[in-house]
């Protein structure tokens, strides 16, 4: 099992994430002219919160299983 990594160490380069931000979900970091931060990855949750509590801790996506 993987363990939880301080989000500074996190990708910065449009790699999805595990994230954790009080809640576990998808995250990407984003930025552009003027700003920089994590936003929900998941179409559904951006759309109930697009400002979402920036994540303390990150880990890897999971491979997905072999078919």
């Amino acid at each position: 099992m993987m363990e939880w990594l301080d989000i500074s160490t996190a990708p910065t380069d449009g790699t999805e994430v595990w994230a954790f931000n009080g809640e576990q979900a998808r995250m990407i970091w984003v930025s552009g002219d003027g700003y920089a931060l994590w936003v929900w990855s998941d179409d559904l949750l951006s759309d109930a919160d697009p400002s979402p509590d920036q994540p303390s801790h990150w880990m890897p996506l999971p491979k997905p299983p072999a078919m």
